[in-house]
């Protein structure tokens, strides 16, 4: 199958994590896009999936892969080093973002 705009809704979400605020930006189809919190997107995306008999395409930006080193202990990939320079996966707001997707996907049925 091809993807396209016949292969059912789109939804693309950019995830935050945030106690209180609306960190997550959320675009459905040709609609405007919006920012949300980590609650109203999933009550958005549960009504999506009720609402409609079509396919959900579900794009989420987010690192949603890991790298672990022999001994199961967090490792750098190769494409978060710049020079000298790095953003790893498991530090600072990656893995915040990582574990806000987990939550996300786990809320769908």
């Amino acid at each position: 199958m091809e993807l396209g705009r016949s292969s059912g809704d789109w939804a693309f979400v950019d995830v935050g994590f945030s106690r209180e605020g609306k960190t997550l930006g959320f675009l459905l189809n040709d609609e405007k896009p919006r920012e949300l919190t980590s609650h109203e997107l999933q009550e958005e995306l549960l009504g999506v999936c009720g609402a409609s008999s079509a396919p959900l395409n579900l794009v989420i930006e987010a690192p949603l892969s890991a790298a672990f080193n022999r001994w199961g202990n967090p490792a750098g990939r190769s494409m978060e080093r710049q020079g000298g320079s790095h953003r790893y996966w498991y530090a600072g707001l990656g893995c915040q973002v990582m574990v806000a997707a987990g939550y996300l996907l786990r809320a769908i049925p």
